[in-house]
């Protein structure tokens, strides 16, 4: 009798034990996937996003960074190799530069892509074309989208760029201007330009953003339902961030882990080509302000305004009016 309440006994344990083992072997595997996954993103669109800025066209991105303005018409990212860029090195660091059964698949999770430029961006997803009067599904560039905003009291159309350049387009007469944000200030005195302009720059790029991730995602979504594949996408997460460098990004929903939920992440390569002078914080009297000039205590520096003034730094009066 003891020995079979012996036997029952290690039966139960047995029952409580293997389960728990084989929930966190399954939970380390769903772990290293993720680690595995967000590492090869990372090294992929960080190369991607250098391969973007090669000088092509004898004008190259790197005159920005001396201090030099180019016309930013005359700047092309180089799309195509930065693509290439992207898959090579996810492949490799995936080890599945040969199967390409599992390139084709891993492709299939990576719905939609973006790469920055120095005043928009592009939109790298599926789309129905029709190739010798056949409707065919293939992967597109889309044509280049501007970080703008109309502002309706002045009738002119802004043009934001990676630093504090802009292009206004007067939509009464079509006339362009260009320079930086603070030169406009006086003329149209209502509009975004002063202290408010990193703020308001900062929510247009994200809302365009935003508002491309969900078309793209619809647009994917139906694509795969007519066509009856079995894929689902969900609209990419895509958090408040400040846009200031030329980037690559892409965004993968991949296959089910734990719990059944899918893991979605994405990768964001970035590649440092505009240098602008930093926004400095310190004290004078008590007061947290901020300036392009290094003074008083306690200094600190930010990258814009909007990060001081996130920090809670006001304008210093003295170089604000």
């Amino acid at each position: 009798m003891k020995l079979t309440n012996f036997l029952i006994g290690i039966i139960f344990v047995a029952v409580l034990i293997f389960p728990t083992k084989i929930n966190q072997r399954t939970m380390i595997k769903a772990e290293n996937h993720k680690n595995a996954y967000n590492e090869a993103l990372d090294n992929a669109t960080n190369d991607a996003a250098k391969e973007l800025i090669l000088v092509k066209d004898n004008f190259s991105l790197e005159l920005i960074a001396d201090g030099n303005k180019i016309n930013y018409k005359k700047v092309n990212l180089n799309l195509e190799q930065s693509l290439w860029r992207f898959y090579n090195t996810l492949f490799l660091n995936l080890n599945i530069e040969k199967n390409f059964a599992k390139q084709k698949s891993l492709l299939d999770d990576i719905p939609i892509m973006m790469a920055i430029g120095y005043d928009g961006y592009y939109i790298y997803s599926w789309e129905e074309k029709y190739i010798n009067d056949v409707l065919e599904i293939t992967n597109e560039w889309s044509k280049k989208k501007q970080f703008f905003m109309v502002d309706e009291k002045y009738n002119i159309k802004i043009v934001f760029t990676l630093d504090d350049y802009v292009f206004i387009e007067d939509l009464n007469t079509g006339e362009i201007h260009q320079g930086k944000q603070e030169s406009f200030i006086n003329k149209y005195p209502d509009s975004c330009f002063g202290t408010k302009f990193e703020q308001v720059k900062y929510q247009v790029v994200n809302q365009m953003i935003k508002k491309d991730l969900e078309f793209y995602t619809y647009n994917n979504n139906n694509i795969a339902k007519k066509n009856g594949w079995k894929l689902k996408f969900n609209i990419p997460y895509w958090g408040d961030r400040a846009i200031n460098e030329v980037a690559f990004i892409a965004f993968y929903q991949g296959k089910e882990l734990v719990s059944q939920k899918k893991y979605n992440t994405y990768g964001f390569g970035t590649a440092r080509i505009v240098k602008r002078d930093p926004i400095y914080g310190y004290e004078i009297d008590g007061h947290k302000l901020y300036s392009k000039n290094k003074i008083g205590t306690n200094t600190t520096n930010f990258y814009n305004e909007f990060e001081a003034a996130q920090n809670g730094y006001s304008p210093d009066p003295k170089y604000y009016k």
